[in-house]
């Protein structure tokens, strides 16, 4: 029975603090530091990256390109483990032999999930989006429109008072202990046990609510709880932590310049590609087109208001995507500078 203290309890593990991270990043404001010619176990790999970002896309060039350098079995790819915690407890054996690592997890699994500090240098990839689009298309694929229908007009014909009610409602939402991620792990059929310390800020018990630990905060992914910035701040979710953190990594912007991504990926990364066959790109439609038919249409009509009331309730995140933004332009143009003098 996997559902047992021994198995499930956060409490039994050993989880370093991320502030005292003791990472060896090799980074300097040198951009070329951040080129990985290919992943090893003194030079490891992670994808970091929150709901809605474009994370399938890169997850499948990740997926072919382990296989491709045959390091299948030094890596968390596949089976995909989401959950900080969850990688942390069945990868156990073997944290510090991971060479790749894929997931949506927090900053601590790089302090403890590759056991970084016994690395010569630790290479990581975080994909942004921006806030507003990120919630919006986490909301088209997820919601079951409860708020829509007790309203009778959809979200784009929403007033101000509208969102801001909604908006309040599931950001002071309990849990029920069984969400994916957060308690449960769907493809492991495992659930932590009551005794974890590991619990989202609130959970339904018996009809109470009870306060709880801090660290599943970053796990709410998609709604507006500012979660990229508690994804690299899950100690205390503060935006000048999360930006520091951010300049140690490479920025990919996925769904919203995948041309210029391309560029991007194929000079500072160039083991990890878009896979193709002798007849373009694996799939029915390139990563690009899917991207595109993905981003749902009401990103695009969502009135103007409606729009900054969602990013008000993401002010960090915004800040911290702003930043992201610009580390994206700067790799972008270090890139075609580099090619058009070599």
């Amino acid at each position: 029975d996997f559902r047992t203290p021994s198995w499930c309890c956060s409490s039994t593990l050993l989880v370093e603090s991320t502030d005292k991270d003791t990472c060896p990043w090799n980074r300097t404001s040198i951009l070329a530091d951040r080129v990985l010619r290919e992943p090893s176990r003194e030079t490891p790999f992670v994808l970091l990256r929150d709901q809605k970002v474009g994370g399938q896309t890169t997850h499948f060039w990740l997926a072919n390109a382990v296989l491709r350098l045959g390091k299948l079995a030094v890596s968390q790819v596949e089976p995909p483990i989401h959950g900080t915690h969850f990688a942390l407890k069945f990868r156990g054996d073997m944290l510090d032999q991971l060479e790749v690592v894929s997931g949506h997890y927090d900053w601590r699994i790089f302090t403890s999930g590759l056991k970084c500090a016994q690395r010569r240098s630790v290479h990581g990839l975080v994909l942004l989006r921006n806030p507003v689009d990120r919630f919006l298309s986490y909301y088209a694929e997820r919601s079951d429109r409860r708020f829509e229908l007790q309203l009778n007009r959809s979200m784009n014909e929403w007033t101000v008072d509208d969102m801001r009610t909604y908006l309040r409602a599931i950001s002071g939402r309990g849990f029920r202990g069984n969400e994916h991620v957060l308690f449960c792990n769907d493809y492991l059929t495992t659930c932590l046990a009551g005794c974890s310390s590991a619990r989202p800020m609130w959970i339904e018990d018996s009809g109470e609510l009870l306060e709880s630990g801090k660290y599943f905060r970053a796990g709410t992914s998609g709604g507006p709880l500012d979660s990229l910035t508690w994804m690299l701040d899950p100690e205390s979710g503060t935006v000048e932590r999360a930006v520091s953190r951010l300049r140690r990594l490479l920025v990919g912007l996925v769904v919203e310049r995948y041309l210029d991504w391309l560029e991007v990926a194929a000079f500072f990364l160039p083991w990890l590609h878009e896979p193709w066959s002798p007849h373009g790109p694996l799939g029915v439609q390139s990563a690009h087109e899917g991207v595109k038919a993905r981003v749902h249409v009401r990103d695009r009509k969502l009135p103007e208001e409606l729009r900054n009331e969602i990013a008000k309730w993401n002010a960090k995140d915004m800040a911290v995507y702003a930043e992201g933004v610009r580390q994206f332009e700067e790799q972008l143009a270090y890139s075609r500078a580099f090619r058009s003098t070599n």
